[in-house]
């Protein structure tokens, strides 16, 4: 079943990145990504799924990040209101996915208790094409870090999107310019030093050259399947965050 499936991706997710922070403590700033279906936010085991999941593992809840998209959460706010509150109140950082492509975007914002924003690549592919998507970017942004947000990037691709997001006090970049999907395995080669920095990754069996999700570290691959539904999320690039501190909803 779909929950089964998502219930296995949470926890090797959550035991894989603390296996690297116990491997490489250098690795202890690095989070990982889990996207939630329609089906798994309905799941009354959810949450009990993800806390037996941080448990197993020793994984520190705010290193866990859980991703959901404006149509999730539009088949069913009241239940996801409740999972979502529960889920917060567990100690980990929920995240609304591609923003501004759904109905209720503003309604989103305020209703539910999300630490961070991922400004949809469909924006961001618009970068020094479209004036109209930039504003659209620019307004996100101030919007996000008004309501104490942090801010995610997805399909970054150019370097002209890379200093435009920055420069606008965008956190976090996500995209094939920074690095490509490839397996738990490669990742691992890549950090403990055994590829060349430079190396581009392998792509997963299967996934196609482009797509929405792709990695935020400089010339480093990492992991991004849909069908896998997490990403192991490494430094900000460039390095830098907001002295604010999110907003904590009831």
């Amino acid at each position: 079943s779909i929950s089964s499936i998502g219930r296995w991706v949470l926890r090797e997710a959550c035991a894989t990145l603390k296996h690297w922070t116990k491997a490489e403590p250098a690795a202890a700033h690095l989070s990982v990504s889990v996207n939630l279906s329609v089906a798994e936010l309905q799941d009354r085991n959810l949450v009990k799924d993800v806390a037996e999941a941080l448990k197993r593992s020793g994984l520190a809840p705010e290193r866990l990040h859980l991703e959901v998209t404006e149509s999730v959460l539009s088949t069913d706010p009241e239940s996801a209101s409740r999972a979502l509150a529960q889920l917060r109140d567990l100690g980990v950082w929920l995240v609304i996915d591609d923003f501004g492509t759904g109905n209720s975007s503003l309604t989103a914002l305020q209703r539910f208790p999300f630490r961070v924003l991922k400004i949809d690549r469909s924006f961001v592919g618009g970068i020094g094409i479209r004036p109209d998507d930039e504003t659209i970017v620019t307004a996100t942004l101030a919007l996000a870090h008004g309501l104490g947000l942090s801010v995610v990037a997805e399909g970054v691709e150019t370097p002209e999107q890379a200093e435009f997001l920055t420069r606008g006090g965008c956190e976090e970049l996500q995209g094939y310019l920074l690095g490509r999907p490839a397996p738990a395995t490669v990742i691992q080669q890549h950090r403990d030093g055994t590829l060349s920095a430079g190396s581009p990754a392998p792509r997963c069996p299967g996934r196609p050259r482009t797509g929405p999700r792709a990695g935020r570290v400089p010339s480093r691959p990492v992991p991004s399947s849909r069908s896998a539904q997490s990403a192991i999320r490494g430094p900000v690039w460039p390095r830098q965050r907001p002295g604010r501190s999110p907003r904590r909803r009831p």
